[in-house]
């Protein structure tokens, strides 16, 4: 039995694409006889425990209850740290060293680049003698990030990436993040990978919605009212870019009359929602806009099942996990050529793509698609074949699970 710990700065409940990484990966990796802990804050997300930012109020506390120290989330041992403060890639906790003294593993399993935990941890750990593997899911920063944490990416880089690089492994999600750490790390070696994240293709599968549950989630959200859905799937912060899908939905509703076009956004408040409700109130558009919140997984399941096209111009992504989501369940994409988006989606293929954060382009691919029913249906058709044949959560674990055992 391979003894297995994962180093992460959230774990669910917590929200993203770091967190159902670890959880998926770790689910199927059970399966096959590894034992898996889990270490992790008691942080839920960007503003919990305590938040401290560059403008007023300047801290922020959270009301969310913390999580308990140590619980089993489905067979995965789940340790958790005091967490005193949060911000962009710094969770502050105590008792790091000790645990990772305390806990005895075959390999260990770093992920996220700009963390200090990973940084902390891999310092402690390199005098163990045991592989490790950094699992980078976002090496870049949005463009809409402050001047200043600009400048504390870059001290972070000068600082602590001689540290990282010291990984056996370093996998990463698209081609542009393996040249950037190549670069980085000054490797030639092929200690950089690549491996594509996976979804579960055996649950995000449209023959597991059935009839009634469709119709009682239409009833839920009054998504009766449109002809066609959009959907967005994500955290409703800044980077994600809802704000220029705001602007699409205004030029096809306002300007070219689709009147019954509706726009599904799911997902947690990161602290964005509030612009958002401004814009929509501007434009016009509170009868065609809703918000559902963070949602089960079986609930977001129906959420692709109902709509007709998924669409995001997020301006962070290292992969794309919803969108793949929305092509296991059969659905066309709609993007711009954006890092690990531009991977993920083929113009033509199974989605369509504008220039990168082209609102009034990605309004045009839209109306292609809601008027040419022939192409729809070829692009869903690509999407749930592509979503099986490449990214799939088990062809993914394949790949991690070799190497693990390559590294033993």
């Amino acid at each position: 039995m391979i003894k297995l710990i994962h180093i992460t700065p959230r774990f669910l409940p917590a929200i993203g694409g770091c967190e159902y990484y670890v959880y998926n990966m770790s689910k199927h990796l059970l399966s096959r006889g590894y034992n898996i802990g889990v270490v992790t804050s008691k942080s839920l997300d960007f503003n919990h425990p305590i938040r401290i930012d560059f403008k007023p109020p300047f801290i922020a506390r959270s009301r969310k209850p913390l999580p308990p120290d140590q619980e089993i989330i489905d067979g995965i041992k789940v340790y958790r740290l005091d967490t005193y403060l949060t911000m962009p890639g710094i969770i502050v906790v105590s008792g790091l060293k000790d645990l990772l003294n305390r806990l005895d593993a075959d390999i260990y399993n770093l992920h996220e680049y700009l963390s200090n935990i990973v940084v902390s941890s891999q310092k402690i750990l390199l005098g163990k003698g045991k592989p490790i593997v950094l699992t980078v899911h976002d090496i870049t920063y949005a463009s809409s990030i402050s001047p200043i944490y600009r400048m504390l990416w870059r001290m972070y880089n000068r600082l602590f990436s001689k540290t990282l690089c010291s990984a056996d492994k370093i996998i990463v999600q698209n081609l542009n993040d393996k040249k950037l750490i190549d670069g980085i790390c000054g490797f030639n070696d092929g200690r950089a990978i690549v491996v594509y994240n996976g979804v579960d293709t055996d649950f995000f599968d449209p023959e597991k919605v059935y009839e009634d549950i469709i119709t009682g989630f239409k009833r839920m959200y009054n998504l009766e009212r449109y002809d066609k859905i959009l959907l967005f799937v994500g955290r409703i912060e800044e980077r994600k870019r809802i704000d220029l899908l705001m602007l699409v939905m205004h030029i096809l509703v306002n300007i070219k009359g689709y009147k019954r076009l509706g726009l599904l956004i799911v997902g947690p408040d990161y602290g964005a929602k509030g612009r958002l409700a401004y814009m929509i109130n501007k434009l016009g558009l509170e009868d065609n806009i809703v918000f559902t919140g963070p949602l089960t997984l079986d609930q977001l399941r129906t959420a692709y099942m109902v709509s007709d096209i998924f669409i995001t111009l997020s301006e962070q992504e290292a992969f794309g996990l919803t969108a793949v989501e929305a092509m296991s369940m059969g659905k066309p994409v709609i993007t711009h050529r954006w890092r690990g988006l531009d991977e993920v989606v083929k113009h033509g293929v199974n989605g369509l793509k504008a220039k990168p954060f082209d609102y009034y382009g990605a309004a045009k691919l839209v109306e292609k698609l809601l008027e040419d029913e022939g192409l729809y249906r070829r692009l869903g058709m690509n999407a749930y074949r592509i979503a099986r044949e490449k990214y799939s959560v088990r062809r993914m674990v394949n790949r991690i699970d070799a190497i693990y055992r390559e590294l033993l």
